[in-house]
């Protein structure tokens, strides 16, 4: 045995006992057992007979993941790392139970419709948006309601007739702009607008004719920045803040005229850019670091694209 490895952390006083110890752990190892020096070098476990827990197949450094157990059910946390749409194919060191996918955000559980099992592991077939996270859960059988992942039937758009009403206190017009298409407020010739930073309410309402059902009613944004909240008929239905900006809106919905209000707000980034041109009586902000936003580029903010009705 190679003893030059063996020193205590602490004072050198302590290399003999360490020695000792290390003697005492040679002596007792068996197949089944074994100890390993460190600092660990290789590059994975395979030399020790331990096979990678997850793979992603030809896509590696893709993802970041969690594994953890409970009451005999192996769960696994799967986070895109990327800005954009991944689809991956990753391989788990388990066999013999279901995989079921529980979405991150609203808890739905959905089937995992492309999947199989091989050598011991299970293999999987996954789509993530970008910056998108998934509870990939393995049981012996699946709990809960089992989500509609289908292709919608019907969709509304919902794109014009829009009034969103900015906060003065924060800069921002004080009358509603009526929005017939929905585009970053950085777009705007209105500074007011251009460089507004804060909480903006966006109000609109639809009618509502379909046959009564309280199911697998969706309300659809093509992007949000950076976040909204979303009520209908004064019933809040949730945050979105990732995609895809997708929320069920079935409880809320009813026969008729419905409301729906929904509350943007952006970072400070805007506000402070567009601050910096103004002379400091007049700004709104203050920070330590003007430098550091000269010649930014502004950040999107509000609602972008499309804002549909789903069933």
């Amino acid at each position: 045995m190679d003893t030059a490895y063996h020193h205590s952390i602490g004072m050198k006083t302590a290399d003999m006992e360490i020695e000792t110890i290390m003697k005492q752990l040679s002596g007792r190892q068996s197949v089944k057992k074994k100890w390993v020096a460190i600092p660990y070098q290789s590059a994975s476990f395979s030399g020790l007979g331990v096979e990678k827990d997850v793979e992603v197949i030809h896509q590696p450094n893709t993802i970041a993941w969690a594994h953890r157990q409970w009451h005999g059910t192996d769960i696994y946390f799967i986070s895109n790392q990327k800005d954009s749409l991944q689809k991956l194919k990753i391989s788990f060191r388990i066999a013999g139970r279901q995989p079921s996918l529980w979405d991150a955000v609203t808890g739905e559980i959905s089937h995992c419709s492309e999947w199989h099992q091989e050598n011991g592991r299970t293999h999987l077939s996954l789509t993530l948006d970008a910056n998108a996270s998934v509870f990939v859960v393995f049981e012996t059988g699946i709990k809960g309601a089992i989500a509609n992942t289908t292709n919608p039937g019907h969709i509304r758009m919902l794109n014009t007739g829009w009034q969103v009403q900015f906060d003065t206190a924060f800069g921002g017009p004080p009358k509603p702009v009526v929005l017939d298409t929905l585009k970053s407020w950085t777009f705007f010739a209105d500074a007011k607008i251009k460089y507004y930073s804060g909480t903006a309410l966006y109000r609109n309402s639809f009618e509502w004719t379909e046959p009564a059902f309280k199911k697998n009613i969706w309300l659809s944004i093509n992007e949000v920045a950076n976040i909204a909240t979303v009520k209908i008929n004064g019933r809040d239905c949730g945050t979105l803040w990732t995609p895809p900006y997708r929320l069920d809106i079935s409880d809320a919905v009813k026969p008729g005229i419905n409301t729906i209000e929904i509350q943007v707000a952006n970072t400070w980034a805007n506000r402070l850019m567009g601050d910096n041109l103004l002379p400091e009586k007049d700004r709104i902000t203050w920070t330590t670091a003007p430098f550091r936003l000269k010649d930014k580029p502004l950040l999107k903010a509000g609602i972008l694209g499309n804002i549909s009705l789903q069933w």
